[in-house]
């Protein structure tokens, strides 16, 4: 009980917002918009597990890790992600995209956003 009286008395949005403008490197098409994203409750981390697990249909144990690597993106970002341009959404997340840092890069902003949400409500690290 001691470490929650480290919390801060309000907690900060779940919500968040970036834009992103990123040149794909195979296609060298430019991409760009504002997207919406949540912090994953426990029912989106259990959506996104499951999307994963159907990406992966079974094949976990012989699948490349760079296509296991972009089944856990997609999954991510199709379950955290409220709002984006329609150019992601038509490219399915990003799964139907030629370029993989493209999709790298939406991700790593959402885990960006969420790490620092997680400094704010638990800025000594004593996450537990």
């Amino acid at each position: 009980m001691s470490e929650l009286r480290h919390l801060p008395k309000s907690v900060p949005a779940k919500d968040f917002e970036f834009t992103l403008d990123v040149t794909g490197k195979l296609t060298k098409e430019r991409y760009h918009g504002t997207f919406k994203c949540k912090l994953p409750n426990l029912k989106a981390q259990a959506q996104i597990a499951k999307y994963k697990a159907y990406l992966n249909a079974g094949y976990d144990a012989v699948l490349d890790s760079q296509t296991k690597n972009l089944h856990h993106m997609v999954a991510y970002c199709r379950h955290t992600i409220t709002k984006s341009p329609l150019w992601f959404v038509e490219s399915d997340y990003g799964y139907d995209l030629f370029d993989v840092d493209v999709v790298q890069e939406v991700y790593t902003e959402i885990l960006a956003l969420e790490e620092e949400w997680i400094q704010q409500v638990w800025p000594d690290g004593q996450l537990s």
